[in-house]
């Protein structure tokens, strides 16, 4: 059986759906093929970073998401993949915004940066500072990427996760806590802006907005306001699998398959 491929961008509250669900089975029907997070749109979207130099003492992990990041070779990588679904939230557009070097942009993760040479006429370009101006380019970024998406892989479809930072966590008692945060609705009403730009009808969307969801103080990837409770990721993959039916990707054997699933029984 051919397994539905999917490519992930965005940030760690998406990479969580597919990684930290409690649903069985999914190694049978779903590959992660791709896993391109805590990037920009717009650093996606730019001609590549050269000349910037990485200093020693990075780990492997943070050099993979820098390198990324710089060489914007994502869509050779799609090419070479053909996933049937791109996933993506635009969290780190919200987190870190943009930093320009000359005419090209990186993503302004200033604790990563600390690991590069970036020059001193470096400009930080954020939502924060200046949302008219990203929220334009951040628009035409977007509408770049779904045109050579289409170009590259016709057949994938994209799947925006309407992710949001949660304001609230279980202790290991599982009594309800307040994340000590004041600008969480800031930050999701900056997200609902980015997706109000979008003005195109080939769009997929998982919206679990409308319910309250927590993270969890034993939560796998730590305590974090994107680092979701079990119950949030087996929502979202419920919804994915919805929506596989519904545009009719799957063939006989995935629909098969899918409806032995316990959540879609």
């Amino acid at each position: 059986m051919q397994k539905i491929k999917v490519a992930v961008i965005g940030s760690a509250a998406t990479r969580g759906c597919f990684e930290l669900s409690s649903l069985s089975d999914l190694d049978n029907i779903l590959e992660v093929s791709l896993l391109h997070y805590q990037s920009s749109l717009i650093s996606i979207m730019s001609d590549p970073v050269k000349n910037v130099a990485l200093k020693t003492g990075i780990s492997p992990f943070t050099k993979k998401i820098m390198t990324e990041d710089f060489e914007k070779g994502i869509f050779d990588k799609l090419k070479t993949i053909m996933p049937d679904f791109v996933v993506m939230d635009f969290i780190p557009d919200i987190t870190y915004g943009a930093l320009r070097i000359g005419d090209a942009y990186v993503t302004n993760n200033k604790k990563k940066l600390d690991y590069a040479e970036i020059p001193e006429n470096a400009e930080s370009f954020t939502i924060s500072s200046n949302q008219t101006e990203y929220a334009k380019k951040w628009a035409a970024s977007f509408n770049r990427f779904v045109k050579q998406l289409k170009i590259v892989c016709p057949q994938t479809r994209i799947v925006v996760h309407s992710a949001c930072f949660v304001s609230s966590y279980y202790e290991k008692n599982y009594q309800l806590k307040s994340l000590q945060r004041n600008d969480i609705q800031k930050k999701n009403k900056l997200l609902r802006t980015l997706e109000g730009l979008i003005n195109d009808d080939d769009i997929y969307y998982i919206d679990l907005t409308h319910r309250k969801f927590h993270s969890s103080a034993m939560h796998e990837w730590k305590l974090s306001y994107l680092h979701y409770e079990t119950k949030y990721y087996n929502e979202f993959l419920l919804e994915f699998f919805k929506l596989i039916i519904k545009t009719g990707l799957q063939d006989q054997t995935r629909d098969d398959k899918c409806r032995k699933l316990p959540f879609l029984s």
